[in-house]
């Protein structure tokens, strides 16, 4: 917008209001415009070249050159004059962060120079196969005074949103208003600088170790449609470590840097050299304060190896696996309960990093680069250590598959044995036919469930919470309760155990229901987040088996809804449970899932006198009208095929903590009902839906909700009396026939096949024999896994009656866990199944 409106004119105005620029991006917040601009002479002249051709720029008449942008790599809209080959991802936009300083050094200030267009010269920005251009912009000045390319005035101001609207009315006090934020502004950096001074003594001598490696870390101005002209000597790596990430156990070089903007700092951990752009592009951006100490948690703890020649502040931290807890039996049909969180202490490290601009710029190049980081993230960087080449293979193989597409049924030693036992085969034949018959043996149960969730805000348990747990008369048979923003303390990301967990546990467990006595099945913590499971000892026995999984989703709500269904679909795709002689299992095949949890979902109303009015009046279901999480499942966007029970109480965020004031902060958040308790499955039955008001420890109350929940009972006569005349069937069958199946397509071609894209195809399998067959994809030799990363059958595998057939879907997703090989060329898109 602002390009369009501002680009090659004297003067422009852009009203700084939401429907100039779409759809807002962060509602219920004050929002500001950031430009960063540079004025160029009129009549300047621009030279375009191709990949491997050479640039000639030559001034006359006593005149030098005066370099004023430079830039070598791709951009989206391409140059006629360079065509791309035919397969070339030319929706990619990447340049090269050294070609303004490295044109400049040849050019500027010169009667004539030539510079040649390649990768030798500029380094290689973009993925194997585009076709790179050099577009260079200049102008013939007399004398040898021309003017500095790295010289940019900071142009860049905070403009309030609403500021347009009162701009002709109270131009002369916006004036005297941005004189005194300047003002504020200079004092701040210059206590910064200060800081910046002890730093520098500190860290003199690695810095000088290390000037070559920093010089690519300075941004460069590049052509007037690039991000990288907005981020000329905005950022500066004040100082860098070479270290090393302990991952699963292996050592992998990073960056340790001291990132400064404007005064401000931030720790960041880069993961090398090479994945270093214009400016630092942290992978964990970790805000710090004058005494050098953390300000607040980082997304995700990272075990950090220093030097030996420097020792480290703190002894690495020793990873420890949490201690299992021996269930013997569970319930029989699958039940998965998750929780969600949205911990606004530990958001403010990325909300820095936004504030840096570190999001916001990176609307180009810079996003294909920080995808790349991502995937160095995950997948290890091995640019310092090249491993030997078996060991490499077997690290991508187990990093670069998803749990949820990767994972087969069968393993390479099943492909040998699987088949060739007749008792395996009759064993799986004799499970198929049981569990068609399972109506004949199996009757339902009704168990009760209490599941309920709350956001402690960091807070301890300051009164009792039989409120809570204790509301009904009967006591419940299973309670399944998560707590989110448990810890907001720097050590909870960073450490295995928290005191607030044990806290909060025990505090539960005095507080259950005193009618029954109950045991602890599992715990399970995630940062601020914890989820505890107790089950009614009278049916302990009854528990056979346990599994607890947990997905990282990013930046925690950070970006508002979208970020949150994408962290849904993130969650869906990727949790899946594994249990010991089990296929395993993804969230969309349990028989019953509970989520619950902060969701974070709010009012798309912005006037919170308004909402507290219409509060006041109960007018609940006007407000529900307006729920996020409501617009987004009637729009199939997130929880498509969940339910939620009818709510009849008011909002339970925000509140002053401690009392039931509505929130009376700066900030004067608007009411919502982000604690929200989810399910999906049949044989639920929803008996209670309510918040419980009188607890007043933080700024969100708890929520409950009891279930009703039909569970799988085995009668163990009928199902003895099931299991003989399906032996003796199988006897006479096996004597008589022999299995055959038959597939309707057996070639499959995917046509454009695009990242984060899935398609899929369908084919039928029969079973033209006549005996019931179990079929299954097998790995090849020497493969671990059915299917490459980015493919997968759905099923991978089943049973057939006689005469039946059954549809299978192939399913090509390239996500970024497989996309690194592909692009390297190290995979090919062809699979054998």
């Amino acid at each position: 917008k602002v390009l369009s409106e501002c680009q090659d004119q004297h003067v422009c105005n852009i009203p700084v209001i939401s429907p100039v620029f779409g759809q807002d991006p962060c509602p219920y917040t004050s929002k500001y415009l950031l430009v960063s601009y540079k004025c160029r002479p009129v009549h300047h002249r621009t030279r375009l070249v191709c990949e491997n051709e050479r640039m000639r720029i030559m001034c006359k008449n006593d005149t030098v050159i005066a370099i004023y942008s430079a830039s070598f790599g791709h951009l989206v809209d391409g140059s006629p004059n360079c065509p791309q080959e035919p397969r070339a991802l030319t929706e990619l936009e990447c340049l090269s962060p050294s070609a303004l300083r490295k044109v400049s050094r040849r050019c500027h200030g010169r009667v004539n120079c030539s510079v040649m267009a390649d990768t030798h010269t500029f380094g290689d920005p973009c993925f194997q196969g585009i076709r790179k251009h050099l577009r260079v912009s200049f102008t013939c000045e007399m004398g040898h005074g021309t003017t500095d390319p790295f010289d940019m005035s900071d142009y860049t101001h905070g403009v309030p949103e609403k500021v347009a609207l009162f701009f002709v009315s109270g131009i002369c006090a916006g004036l005297l208003l941005l004189l005194c934020l300047f003002g504020v502004r200079s004092t701040l950096i210059k206590d910064v600088k200060g800081l910046v001074a002890e730093l520098r003594d500190d860290y003199r001598a690695s810095r000088k170790r290390r000037r070559g490696l920093m010089e690519d870390l300075y941004d460069d101005d590049v052509s007037d449609t690039s991000s990288f002209r907005r981020l000329t000597q905005a950022y500066r790596a004040a100082d860098t470590l070479l270290i090393q990430e302990l991952r699963s156990g292996v050592k992998e070089p990073r960056l340790l840097s001291l990132i400064e903007r404007s005064g401000d700092f931030i720790l960041g951990v880069l993961a090398s050299p090479d994945a270093v752009v214009s400016c630092p592009v942290p992978q964990l951006s970790i805000p710090i304060n004058a005494n050098f100490q953390i300000v607040t948690a980082a997304e995700e703890a990272l075990l950090i190896d220093f030097p030996g020649d420097i020792p480290p502040a703190n002894p690495p931290i020793k990873p420890t696996s949490a201690p299992s807890v021996p269930v013997s039996r569970t319930l029989n049909n699958s039940t998965s309960a998750n929780q969600t969180g949205n911990a606004k202490q530990a958001d403010a490290a990325q909300s820095l990093a936004l504030d840096f601009g570190f999001e916001d710029n990176f609307n180009h190049s810079l996003k294909v680069e920080d995808k790349k980081n991502q995937q160095n993230r995950l997948g290890g960087n091995n640019s310092f250590i090249t491993p030997a080449k078996q060991e490499f293979k077997l690290q991508h193989e187990r990093l670069e598959r998803s749990p949820s597409w990767s994972n087969s049924p069968t393993t390479n030693s099943m492909r040998q044995t699987m088949f060739s036992s007749q008792a395996g085969q009759r064993e799986y034949l004799i499970k198929h036919c049981l569990s068609k018959k399972e109506k004949e043996y199996v009757d339902m149960k009704n168990y009760k469930f209490f599941t309920g969730t709350w956001n402690v805000n960091g807070q301890s348990p300051d009164s009792s919470l039989e409120n809570w747990l204790c509301c009904d008369s009967e006591p419940p048979d299973v309670y399944a309760l998560g707590f989110q923003e448990l810890d907001l303390s720097t050590e909870a990301f960073f450490y295995l155990d928290s005191s607030k967990e044990h806290l909060w546990a025990d505090a539960v467990e005095r507080n259950l229901h005193p009618d029954a006595k109950y045991e602890r099945v599992r715990i399970v913590r995630l940062v601020g987040m914890m989820l505890v499971v107790f089950v009614n000892k009278l049916h302990k026995n009854l528990i056979k088996d346990v599994a607890a999984e947990h997905v990282g989703t990013g930046i925690m709500g950070k970006m508002d809804f979208e970020r949150r269904n994408q962290d849904y679909k993130d969650i869906c795709a990727r949790m899946t449970f594994h249990l010991l002689d089990y296929p395993p299992l993804s969230i969309v095949k349990h028989d019953v899932v509970i989520w619950l949890g902060d969701l974070n979902y709010r009012l798309s109303l912005y006037d919170a006198a308004e909402v507290k009015e219409l509060i006041a009046q109960n007018e609940l279901k006007m407000l529900q009208e307006h729920d996020q999480l409501n617009f987004q499942r009637q729009a199939n966007r997130a929880f498509t095929d969940f339910m939620e029970g009818e709510i009849n109480f008011v909002p339970t965020y925000k509140y002053d903590a401690k009392t039931d004031q509505w929130d009376s902060s700066g900030k004067c958040r608007v009411p919502a009902w982000c604690d929200r308790i989810l399910w999906r499955g049949s044989g639920v039955k929803q008996l209670h839906y309510r918040s419980h008001m009188k607890l007043k420890t933080s700024d969100h109350k708890p929520v409950s909700s009891l279930f009703s929940i039909g569970v799988k009972v085995v009668n163990e006569l009928r199902h003895k009396k099931v299991f003989e005349e399906i032996v003796r069937k199988m006897d006479r069958l096996e004597n008589d026939f022999l299995p055959s199946l038959s597939l309707s397509i057996t070639d499959f071609k995917f046509v454009n096949v695009k990242f984060r894209r899935l398609q899929r195809e369908r084919f039928v399998i029969t079973n033209d024999g006549q005996v019931p067959c179990h079929f299954a994809f097998i790995p090849k030799l020497n493969d671990t896994q059915y299917c490459k990363p980015w493919f997968r059958a759905e099923p991978s595998d089943g049973f057939l009656e006689p005469s039946e057939n059954l549809e299978i879907y192939l399913e090509v997703y390239v996500s970024k866990d497989s996309v690194t090989l592909l692009n390297s060329g190290e995979d090919s898109i062809d699979d054998i199944l």
